[in-house]
């Protein structure tokens, strides 16, 4: 925006030249710290509700997602679609069954992939269908379903809705990911990590300080400003295991399903 006045430079403490920026509001400054920043990069922003952020060289125009200028690289476009509960459901099934995370995580662990569907509208959904009216189904239970299951079903479940909204913007965009870059609080689990990695087939990168991606990415712009191009580096990969791949694929046509017969 310019440098710092005379008067402001006198009384803290540092130079006029100081350089002003404006900030960027936080998922903003959150895609830019993952670094999902070049065509066919992917930024998962985890939280109570979840945001899908994919760099493209196209726009997209859709009812379901969100679309503009991408803030780190004009030239590109940013898409976004939004998760409306998925940190928020997996609270939900963990106070249902009166269990901590660590328990959860445990619980994944112990159960075979796919046993049941989870979706999670549990407060209507936004992308990739946009129905507030939508709610939340936890279909394919028999007696043999326990605890473990169920929430590995709902763990699967929000993984499954990511999924959902990436394959609806690769195809419409023709732009493949390879890759998807977490941040916030859902990034530091490496069960969870694992899970959304067989679940979408997609690498899954957690950067360095995941959790306050925001700073990274405020950083980074001031950086930028700066001169200097900034790194984002990754901390840990976590890749697909091959051998649930069909697994996970039948799932994902099982639960696109449930989603056409109880979404309208």
């Amino acid at each position: 925006l310019g440098t710092i006045r005379k008067d402001a430079a006198a009384v803290l403490g540092i130079p006029e030249t100081c350089k002003v920026l404006t900030p960027a509001v936080d998922f903003v400054a959150a895609v830019t710290g993952m670094g999902a920043v070049k065509p066919g990069e992917c930024g998962d922003r985890t939280g109570t509700s979840e945001g899908i952020n994919i760099c493209s060289p196209v726009p997209l125009e859709d009812p379901g997602l969100m679309c503009y200028r991408h803030p780190a690289n004009p030239k590109y476009y940013n898409i976004s679609g939004l998760i409306s509960t998925s940190g928020a459901a997996y609270a939900w099934v963990g106070d249902l069954f009166g269990i901590s995370y660590i328990d959860m995580k445990q619980c994944i662990k112990a159960s075979a992939p796919a046993q049941a569907i989870f979706l999670p509208y549990l407060q209507g959904e936004r992308a990739p269908i946009f129905n507030p009216n939508a709610r939340a189904v936890l279909s394919g239970l028999n007696l043999t379903s326990d605890k473990n299951s169920v929430v590995r079903t709902v763990a699967e479940g929000i993984c499954l809705a990511v999924r959902d909204v990436i394959e609806v913007i690769e195809h419409k965009t023709e732009t493949r990911i390879e890759a998807i870059r977490v941040s916030g609080g859902m990034s530091v689990d490496p069960v969870f990590n694992q899970l959304k990695a067989d679940v979408t087939g997609k690498t899954v990168l957690v950067p360095k300080n995941s959790q306050v991606a925001e700073l990274s990415g405020l950083a980074a712009i001031a950086l930028k400003a700066s001169g200097i191009d900034p790194v984002i580096e990754i901390a840990e990969t976590f890749s697909p295991n091959p051998s649930l791949r069909a697994v996970y694929d039948r799932q994902f046509e099982e639960y696109r399903s449930l989603q056409r017969k109880t979404s309208l």
